[in-house]
């Protein structure tokens, strides 16, 4: 979906839920331990009547396979929680610090009735008041003000301190009012406070400033993420000719199981080619050809070896050929293809291991999915061993040697373990030293 597709949901996403806020402030909120409409919304309700809904028509996903995270845990002195923290999905690093307030708080207001400066910058003015390390009673905004600038100061530091974020976007919001901070590393930390990054929204006007909504808390301008998998005639929407630093080759790998139950199960592998575009911004854009798919299956030559892989192999490579074609045709430039040490990596997850292999990355909420860069090679197999002759691809080999690895030959595919090629097949090893080493650098 296009950014004019994505703006559009978003305008008709919003327009229906300020239909359906007003409805719900103008019948009142069902109070089940009363016999009558409460007459303000608390802030749980706030949330769930419209911020959680604000938040999805913004891109966003809650729930537990979502890219936001609900009441998040920061430490630091004390324990507090973040009421909603958008996610970078690959990276889990911050991309918003959301603090929903309950409907009906007041606005920000200043504490002398002669103030006249405007909203943006009283705010501003009450970012360096606390900055500064004064106390609310001599704040230029009221108590609960400062309060609540205090506290979205306190989590955007925290973030940076303990765990070194800089988050692009804080945000203040009972749903009547919405204040976005668009950089909020460099005012509240750094303490460079200017107007300038402070943006307002009231509920009488989110629809004719919907567009700067869009630009500033989407997730998708946020995220800076290109969908996958990307057609190559949508390669325009997200990627030009002088925006490229490197082209690679790639495999999209999909392991399932099929067959009876009954029968047991067999493993196969669905090999995807494609093409992984890297912005000069580091962004990825992954081409798939339609979502054309092959087996990882042998097949018996007409010498009668069953050894062969060279069809899939061929097939995968044609299947890239026409892609490379197809994308260079539509960007209108002669792709070069990067080796792959060129590759530095994907984005990975604070947690994951060091030894972490850049050039393979599990694909999001799907254990068996996954990326794998090949560089100028078109598939992460060759037909045949680069050393030959190996006899241990045979496990009766490797037990004369004292090195077969389990008790007897593995001779048919397994998912317990993951077994797709077997005993004396070309890819399959029995060499107990080999699977030691392939365990301990074992990441998915």
């Amino acid at each position: 979906m296009n950014d004019y597709q994505l703006r559009n949901r978003f305008k008709e996403g919003l327009s229906e839920l300020l239909i359906d806020i007003e409805y719900v402030i103008t019948q009142g909120n069902p109070n089940p331990y009363a016999r009558k409409c409460a007459d303000v919304l608390h802030e749980h309700n706030t949330r769930v009547f419209f911020l959680d809904r604000l938040l999805t028509i913004l891109g966003w996903s809650l729930g537990p396979k979502g890219n936001v995270t609900e009441e998040a845990r920061i430490k630091a002195e004390t324990t507090r929680f973040m009421d909603y923290v958008g996610l970078n999905e690959d990276t889990n690093a911050p991309l918003m610090i959301f603090e929903a307030k309950a409907w009906g708080k007041p606005f920000v207001t200043a504490r002398k009735p002669d103030d006249r400066r405007i909203n943006e910058e009283l705010i501003a003015a009450a970012v360096c008041h606390v900055l500064d390390g004064n106390t609310e009673d001599s704040s230029p905004v009221i108590n609960l003000w400062h309060d609540y600038i205090k506290q979205i100061i306190d989590y955007v530091q925290t973030m940076k301190e303990k765990n070194t974020h800089d988050t692009p976007c804080a945000v203040l919001s009972n749903g009547e009012w919405t204040v976005v901070f668009t950089n909020p590393t460099l005012t509240f930390t750094s303490g460079k406070v200017s107007s300038r990054d402070i943006h307002i929204f009231v509920l009488e006007t989110y629809q004719t400033n919907a567009d700067s909504l869009f630009d500033l808390l989407h997730r998708s301008r946020l995220a800076k993420e290109i969908p996958y998998p990307l057609r190559s005639t949508q390669l325009n929407e997200y990627i030009s000719a002088d925006s490229i630093d490197s082209v690679y080759y790639g495999v999209h790998v999909h392991y399932e199981v099929t067959g009876s139950r009954f029968h047991g199960p067999k493993p196969q592998i669905l090999i995807y080619p494609i093409l992984i575009f890297q912005r000069s911004d580091g962004i990825f854009a992954i081409v798939s050809n339609s979502g054309e798919n092959f087996p990882v299956d042998y097949i018996r030559n007409s010498n009668g070896n069953i050894n062969d892989l060279s069809e899939h192999l061929d097939s995968v490579s044609s299947c890239l050929d026409e892609l490379y074609q197809k994308c260079g045709g539509e960007l209108n430039f002669t792709l070069e293809i990067s080796p792959l040490n060129k590759f530095l990596d994907f984005p990975t997850k604070s947690s994951e291991p060091l030894n972490s292999t850049a050039i393979i990355k599990q694909i999001k909420n799907y254990y068996n999915e996954w990326f794998v860069v090949t560089g100028k090679e078109k598939h992460y197999l060759s037909d045949k061993p680069l050393i030959e002759p190996c006899r241990f691809h045979a496990w009766a080999e490797c037990l004369t040697e004292n090195q077969a690895n389990g008790t007897s030959a593995i001779n048919t595919r397994s998912t317990n373990p993951r077994i797709i090629f077997i005993d004396s097949e070309n890819h399959h090893c029995a060499h107990q030293a080999v699977f030691d080493r392939k365990k301990q650098n074992a990441i998915y």
